[in-house]
C-alpha cells in the first residue's frame, strides 16, 4: 500500500513539473505582435502579442516528446447568407461565411482538450489560419502560451501604416522572459548573435542537446567545441 502511495506522489509531481515546464514563457524571439486598434493619424497602434504555433509544437516536443502527443482537426464551413432583397448582387452579404476548426490537442499521461479557430471563407488560407488558431486554443488549456494574455494591456508603439507592422514593440516584463540556465556555468542563457542573424535560446538549447547531450550557453557550446579541436 504505501509503494502504491509512492507511486502516485511521484506521478503526482512528474504530471505537476511538466505542466508548469508547458506553461513556461517562450523565448522573446518566438513573440510578434500585432496592432489591435490605431490612433487617429495612425503612426501608433495597441500592441497585442501573438506567438507562432511552432513555438507551442516545439514546447511540446521539448517538454512530453514528439511522440506522446498529437493533434486532431475537423473542419466545418457555414455558409454565406446573401440580402434577400437583392438576391443578384453577391457583394450584399449579410454573412460572408465562414470556416470553423475544432482542435483535439492529446498528451499522454496528461490528457485531452479542444480549442475552436473560425476565418473568413473567403480568404484563401482560411483553413490554415482557423487550424492555427484553434491548436493554440487547445494548447493554452494545457497551459502553453497562457501568459501572454496576462500581459500589459493597452500600450501605445509606433507603427507604421504602410507595411501595418507595429516597429518598436513594447518591452517584455521581467517575469515573461524565460530563465534558462547553462548546466555548465550555471549562468542564464542568453539569445546569441551569430554572424548576421540571432540564436534564439531554444536554438542554443537544441543546439547544445544535440551536440553534448546537455544545456548550455553560447559561450560554454564555444568551449566545449575548443576543447573537442584540442583532444
Amino acid at each position: 500500500m504505501e509503494f502504491e502511495k509512492a507511486k502516485a506522489v511521484i506521478a503526482d509531481k512528474q504530471l505537476r513539473d511538466a505542466l508548469e515546464a508547458l506553461a513556461e514563457p517562450f523565448d522573446p524571439e518566438l513573440i510578434y505582435w500585432k496592432p489591435q486598434a490605431t490612433n487617429k493619424d495612425k503612426t501608433k497602434a495597441i500592441a497585442a502579442a501573438y506567438a507562432d504555433p511552432r513555438a507551442y509544437s516545439d514546447r511540446l516536443n521539448e517538454v512530453v516528446g514528439p511522440h506522446k502527443w498529437s493533434t486532431s482537426y475537423t473542419v466545418y464551413t457555414i455558409a454565406p447568407i446573401l440580402n434577400p432583397q437583392a438576391e443578384s448582387d453577391w457583394k450584399k452579404l449579410i454573412f460572408k461565411g465562414k470556416v470553423l476548426v475544432v482542435a483535439s490537442l492529446t498528451i499522454q499521461g496528461i490528457g485531452s482538450n479542444s480549442g475552436t479557430g473560425e476565418s473568413d471563407a473567403a480568404d484563401e488560407n482560411a483553413i490554415t489560419s482557423a487550424e492555427a488558431q484553434a491548436f493554440k486554443r487547445a494548447a493554452i488549456r494545457f497551459g502553453l502560451g497562457r501568459y501572454l494574455y496576462d500581459l500589459p494591456k493597452g500600450v501605445w508603439c509606433a507603427y507604421d501604416s504602410t507595411s501595418k507592422r507595429i516597429t518598436a514593440p513594447p518591452d517584455l516584463p521581467d517575469w515573461a522572459v524565460p530563465k534558462k540556465h547553462c548546466q555548465d556555468c550555471n549562468g542564464i542563457i542568453q539569445p546569441f548573435q551569430h554572424g548576421d542573424r540571432v540564436l534564439s535560446i531554444t536554438e542554443l538549447i537544441a543546439n547544445s542537446q544535440r551536440k553534448y547531450k546537455t544545456q548550455l550557453c553560447a559561450p560554454c557550446q564555444k568551449v566545449r567545441a575548443e576543447a573537442v579541436k584540442k583532444s
